[in-house]
């Protein structure tokens, strides 16, 4: 007994403290209930436009990279061979440089494709029995139900480059509400001053924030030579020391100001937690100090390259530092005192 459901809602944000709504909270959200389905049968969610896209479709291959992808023909098996991976975020556009963009927003990883003008298709759940004229097993017998949910998002494309970065990352982190007891008496809600947080820019994402459970050392030799000689130790957490990732969102020309370099005042941004006493950048692992890393050498012609980035973003004394196009740096930041 197979079903099909889909719950739709439309979601409009209030005025801010501007007068003007958050652009990011007008979309159109769309959950899914999928399966079990019939025996060769494939759900697909698809939307329809009046858009002149020209059949090309834009994914986010590797979730971080946007990559063109153009509708090709095959003499064999033409539909799936356009179909690519959608990680986060795919949209098609129109090809007017003023044009509007649909954008879809996807909680997990599928298959998308753009077989008509001014359509996007999404696979959302397939079940298959189809071994004919092939030396292979293509046999998917996929009994389960899928619950995906999608963010949908029609905009003109200078709006929805400032988007869809924030749109993804507010579908991957959705608040996570828990219902427990309150101690002691129910409704009063203790009152302290409000203090002003510190905010990064609008292009850079806080990935990672976390205390290495681990006893490490900052030089990796060292670390090597205590682990062959097995004297490393229980693992204790160093509470004078944090990891920090920052992420920049953007890739280098997709936006005349978001895809600038990003500088940072790290003891700003951490002042919260304490006073910043050291700061070392470690490769993104954080295995390696950053300096005693040795990388692949690539001939680019688009600059800054890595060495020219890497010289510009040397931490200094006063712990500012620059962050440039799609570059996510690592960090151990040490404190005088945790607060």
């Amino acid at each position: 007994s197979h079903r099909y459901a889909v719950l739709t809602r439309l979601h409009d944000a209030p005025g801010g403290p501007a007068g003007a709504a958050d652009l990011s909270c007008r979309r159109l959200e769309q959950e899914l209930w999928v399966g079990p389905l019939a025996m060769d049968r494939e759900a697909v969610l698809r939307t329809s436009t009046g858009l002149r896209t020209g059949r090309v479709l834009h994914t986010d291959n590797n979730g971080f990279q946007m990559q063109r992808r153009l509708y090709r023909e095959f003499p064999k098996n033409e539909l799936p061979r356009n179909y690519y991976p959608l990680v986060r975020t795919a949209f098609i556009e129109e090809v007017m440089e003023h044009g509007m963009r649909l954008t879809i927003h996807s909680e997990r990883s599928h298959g998308v494709a753009s077989l008509h003008d001014g359509e996007m298709e999404v696979m959302v759940h397939r079940r298959m029995w189809n071994n004919e004229n092939h030396d292979y097993n293509l046999t998917l017998n996929d009994t389960s139900i899928v619950r995906p949910l999608f963010w949908l998002a029609l905009a003109r494309k200078s709006n929805s480059v400032l988007l869809y970065q924030r749109m993804g990352l507010q579908l991957e982190n959705r608040p996570l509400v828990l219902v427990g007891e309150t101690p002691g008496q129910l409704g009063v809600v203790p009152v302290g001053r409000a203090t002003a947080l510190p905010t990064l820019p609008p292009n850079v994402h806080l990935l990672s924030l976390q205390l290495p459970g681990w006893s490490y050392s900052s030089n990796h030799q060292k670390h090597l030579k205590r682990l062959r000689r097995r004297k490393a130790g229980a693992a204790v957490a160093d509470l004078g020391r944090v990891l920090l990732r920052l992420q920049h969102l953007y890739e280098a020309g997709e936006d005349p100001v978001l895809s600038q370099a990003a500088t940072i005042d790290l003891k700003i941004l951490l002042a919260p937690l304490g006073i910043v006493r050291h700061v070392e950048e470690r490769s993104l692992t954080g295995t390696w100090d950053i300096a005693q890393l040795r990388r692949w050498q690539w001939n680019v012609t688009a600059p800054p390259s890595a060495e020219a980035a890497h010289e510009e973003r040397m931490v200094h004394d006063d712990f500012i530092i620059t962050i440039f196009p799609k570059e996510i740096c690592t960090f151990f930041v040490h404190f005088e005192s945790i607060i």
